[in-house]
C-alpha cells in the first residue's frame, strides 16, 4: 500500500532530487526557444518589472499566466547566504515527490543546494529575468528536465529580498 503525506508526496518513493547524481541550470537566451508558459511568465515580468530588473515586493501573483502550483516564492535570509521557500508549488512537490515548503535551499542535498544557491544569489546580485531549464541526471529520475523562469523581487528601500520561480516539467 502506498502512503501519501498530506502534501501529496509518496513516502516510500525516493524523490528525483534524491536519486539525481547531477544537476545543471541552463539559460535559454533566445525567446524563440521558450515554452508558452515561459513566454507568459516573461510577459508578466515585463508588465511589472522596475527599471532595476526587479519586481516590486507587492507584485500581484494572482495574474501569473501559470497555475500557482508551479510557482515558488523564496525569501532571502540567514544574512543573505540562503533562501527560504515561503511558497513551494504544490504541483511541483507532487511531481518531484519533494516538498520544500518552509525549508531552506541549503537543505537540498549536495551538490544540488550549491547549484541552486549560486543561481539564485547571482540573480539577486544582478537582477534580471532568467529563462531556461533545470536538468537532473540519474537512473530512475521521472522528470529529468524542468522549464524555468526566475526573477528577483524587492523594494527600493531594502533592495532585493527574494526570488519568484516557475518550474514546469518537460513531459
Amino acid at each position: 500500500m502506498v502512503s501519501r503525506y498530506l502534501d501529496g508526496t509518496v513516502q516510500e518513493a525516493p524523490s528525483d532530487a534524491a536519486i539525481s547524481v547531477a544537476l545543471r541550470i541552463v539559460e535559454t537566451g533566445n525567446p524563440r526557444h521558450w515554452s508558452k508558459r515561459q513566454e507568459g511568465f516573461a510577459d508578466w515580468y515585463f508588465r511589472h518589472a522596475r527599471a532595476d530588473g526587479t519586481l516590486p515586493a507587492s507584485v500581484p501573483m494572482d495574474d501569473l499566466p501559470v497555475e500557482l502550483g508551479y510557482i515558488h516564492k523564496l525569501v532571502l535570509g540567514r544574512g543573505g547566504t540562503d533562501l527560504q521557500y515561503r511558497i513551494y508549488g504544490g504541483k511541483v512537490a507532487a511531481i518531484a515527490n519533494l516538498d520544500m515548503q518552509g525549508r531552506w535551499v541549503s537543505e537540498h542535498r549536495p551538490p544540488h543546494c550549491d547549484i541552486f544557491l549560486d543561481h539564485y544569489l547571482s540573480l539577486i546580485a544582478r537582477p534580471r529575468l532568467f529563462v531556461g531549464q533545470v536538468e537532473f541526471d540519474g537512473v530512475g529520475v521521472k522528470s529529468p528536465r524542468w522549464h524555468r523562469a526566475d526573477v528577483p523581487f524587492g523594494s527600493d528601500s531594502v533592495g532585493v529580498t527574494g526570488i519568484i520561480a516557475m518550474a514546469i516539467p518537460d513531459r
